[in-house]
């Protein structure tokens, strides 16, 4: 199940198979012990911890 926080909530998250999602990399944020520990997580948090994550990816690119 797949959310972004903005067009995908975390209310009704997206169903994918798993051959259609690419593992990009484990990562030990407080939202990642959140959904392990399966605590209920907000959208803006999502959306914050998606920037950050883009930001270290794509650091020179916009959008």
């Amino acid at each position: 199940m797949l959310a972004d926080g903005k067009c995908r909530k975390v209310e009704s998250p997206k169903r994918k198979k798993r051959r259609h999602v690419l593992f990009v990399a484990a990562d030990e944020t407080r939202l990642s012990e959140k959904i392990k520990s399966e605590e209920k997580v907000s959208n803006s948090e999502l959306r914050r911890t998606l920037a950050v994550y883009r930001e270290e990816v794509q650091p020179d690119q916009e959008g």
